[in-house]
């Protein structure tokens, strides 16, 4: 069974990716496993605050229950939901449980209506994006889960073979029977032989999916992205951290920052396993 993790700390911007994951995990048949991960405030040193971590830890639990509950009521009691309240560090906390359960992906809010919780975009959200070794998808403020029928490929077309995910991609292509677009965000165009090549591969490596090129003509990554986002109606735009050009601009441009914190479309981050 495909299991849809959320890691949440009860914001609004967590419910709301909750409530996406939700629908997301319903319509793959799967199952949902929340988590809030906690860490006790640090001493400052001879000074101890008094902290009550018993009750820290029913409270948490009782929100974990509440929120179990709404989504239980969004999806008709159709969807399996389980969940934990675990006092460590977030990220550790993270990838343990991933390592253990294997999810289909990780579903995580990466924008709020107010200024603190769009701080989680600027720490646990883009760091998890970077560094978690499994699909991350950051699902902005308002979007709802509507099904994933075009998905986007942010991708410079340069060996594709090394840094190119295509296990990963063409399962989501199958289990959504969604189109691929692929955005190139380099400098290249169709009449160059090495784009050729790399797109003959592409569409080699994920037959039987409908596989389309695009080329950006805008000048900012960040610019290309978001009216290619737009023209198209992408629901799902993948992008590879560990590809240097992308991922410079998506977490070290401030304005390139903006439009993720902005975006209309939910972002998921892929790592290639070798």
């Amino acid at each position: 069974m495909k299991t849809i993790i959320v890691a949440t700390d009860f914001s609004p911007a967590a419910a709301h990716a909750a409530s996406y994951a939700a629908s997301l995990a319903l319509s793959l048949h799967g199952e949902l496993y929340l988590l809030h991960a906690y860490e006790p405030p640090p001493s400052y040193g001879e000074i101890n605050l008094p902290v009550d971590l018993g009750r820290w830890q029913e409270d948490a639990e009782v929100a974990l229950k509440q929120l179990q509950r709404q989504l239980e009521e969004e999806t008709s009691g159709k969807l399996i939901i389980r969940g934990q309240v675990h006092m460590g560090g977030y990220f550790s906390t993270l990838q343990t449980l991933c390592d253990e359960q294997k999810p289909y992906a990780v579903v995580i809010g990466c924008t709020g209506k107010t200024a603190a919780e769009r701080i989680l975009f600027g720490s646990n959200a883009v760091y998890t994006l970077k560094h978690l070794d499994w699909p991350v998808i950051a699902v902005p403020k308002e979007i709802r889960f509507g099904g994933i029928q075009k998905i986007g490929l942010a991708c410079d077309l340069e060996l594709v073979t090394e840094t190119v995910p295509f296990p990963e991609i063409a399962v989501l292509l199958k289990d959504f029977q969604a189109t691929l677009h692929i955005l190139n965000i380099g400098s290249k165009t169709t009449y160059d032989p090495d784009v050729k090549t790399a797109a003959q591969i592409m569409d080699a490596k994920l037959q039987p999916a409908q596989v389309h090129f695009h080329f950006l003509s805008h000048d900012d990554v960040d610019t290309g992205i978001l009216d290619f986002s737009e023209r198209l109606h992408i629901d799902l735009l993948i992008v590879l951290p560990k590809r240097k050009s992308f991922i410079n601009a998506l977490l070290h441009k401030s304005h390139t920052r903006q439009f993720v914190l902005h975006s209309h479309v939910p972002v998921m981050a892929l790592h290639v396993h070798h």
